[in-house]
This record gives C-alpha cells, structure tokens and sequence, in this order.
C-alpha cells in the first residue's frame, strides 16, 4: 500500500493466468471466490515474478511525485554532484526507470545499492565504487 509492504501470502495453490480463462483479480482464473465488490483501478500490471521492496516503492514513487506511470518510457539522465564530502547521484525522470546499480570493478559482480528514492549520497570513506542503472526486468 502506497509503495510499503502490508500482507504477503503464498498463492501456490489458486492456480495461475498461463490459461485460457479469465482473469480475476484477486483470485484464479475459475472465479470460485464468491466475493462482491466494485473499484476503479489505474496502472493494472502484471508480473511474473515477485517485485522487490525497491521496483514496488519505485512505481509508488513515480505515481505520486511525477505523476508517471511504470510503464511509460522517457530519457534518462543519471547525475553526479556533492553535498559536503558526500557524492550524490540521482536520477530523472525518477526512481520509475531503472535500479541504481553498484560495483568495486567495471565487470561486476553488480548488486542493488538499496536506494529507494532517485538520490543516493555515497560517503567519501566507501573507496572506489562504479554505479550504473539498469533497465532490465
């Protein structure tokens, strides 16, 4: 709910949308949930795999603070400048597009850096690290 984590459950039992049924929120394709009720959804997605903390919060973030949705494409500028003896990266159009990537070596291994806003400050004393953002699913 508004980007943040509220219930999480175990689905392995309701079946799943690689059929040709119907699809129902909330519930498999057979509809047996005897549950009624209205809504008006915007940006329905989706995925076929679990979003992490940060791609959740990211869709959340781009929704209320540029009025983007997760699926719309744009250019993407990745900057660098400083506050005090911190470096500060941050990236437009948000934290909509990509994940901020970092490594100690150019050729990786590349992990998450866990930011959940596009700013993320790197302290000087953290030695030599590369960032990049990465557009894959």
């Amino acid at each position: 709910m508004d980007g943040s984590l509220v219930d999480s459950r175990l689905a392995t039992s309701i079946g799943n949308l690689n059929n040709a049924g119907p699809i129902n929120i909330g519930q498999d394709t057979t509809g047996i949930y005897n549950e009624a009720g209205s809504a008006d959804i915007d940006d329905l997605a989706i995925w076929r795999r679990a979003l992490t903390a940060y791609e959740s919060y990211s869709i959340y973030y781009a929704a209320t603070n540029s009025n983007s949705s997760f699926n719309v494409p744009g250019t993407v500028a990745l900057g660098i400048s400083t506050v005090g003896t911190n470096i500060v990266l941050t990236w437009s159009p948000g934290a909509t597009l990509g994940t901020l990537l970092q490594a100690t070596n150019l050729s990786g291994p590349w992990t998450s850096a866990g930011a959940y806003t596009p700013v993320f400050q790197v302290p000087p004393s953290v030695g030599q690290k590369f960032f990049r953002l990465s557009f894959s699913e």
